[in-house]
């Protein structure tokens, strides 16, 4: 059995230990026609995307605008939270993603704004169709605003401490 002492946050390729680490099941498991990041770290997850899916289109905004090298992608200069709120305005028709990937970590821990009913309101608004989140397992107790908003949960995978959910849109 692997045992990891401290939390991966990036590999290199990309399909290093595919399945393994927490990257791989934050895949969309459909090809969506263009899909929201909200938090793209080192870009493991949007190159996974592409291996699989081919040319997906991707937005990516994480909790602090990190410069990287991966220009092929759409990155916005501003904070996730910030973005969504911008994205759910009253009166405005937000553009909505087929699917969507949560994966908002400030060092070792998860972004507590993840569990908030306005930040989970302003994600449905942006959703058409699936949500994935990644948290550490022991927070799934705070996921409640996610089931209370009108999301449906639909699956989850454990991997070395996290806790991959997915969540469908109702209608």
């Amino acid at each position: 059995m692997i045992e990891l002492k401290e939390a991966v946050s990036s590999v290199n390729p990309p399909e290093t230990n595919f399945g393994f680490y927490y990257f791989s099941h934050m895949i969309p498991p459909v090809k969506p026609s263009h899909m929201l990041m909200l938090g793209y770290g080192e870009g493991v997850v949007a190159e996974l995307t592409r291996k699989i899916w081919g040319q997906v289109k991707i937005t990516a905004v994480d909790s602090a605008y990190q410069a990287t090298g991966y220009a092929e992608f759409d990155r916005l200069d501003m904070d996730a939270r910030e973005f969504l709120v911008e994205n759910a305005r009253p009166g405005l028709i937000p553009y909505r993603y087929d699917y969507i990937a949560v994966d908002l970590w400030e060092g070792g821990n998860v972004c507590e704004f993840i569990y908030d009913s306005n930040f989970v309101k302003s994600l449905k608004a942006a959703s058409r169709g699936l949500v994935c989140v990644n948290i550490p397992q022991t927070d799934f107790g705070k996921m409640q605003a996610y089931y209370v908003l009108g999301f449906k949960y639909e699956r989850h995978v454990v991997v070395d401490g996290n806790m991959v959910i997915w969540w469908s849109v109702q209608e």
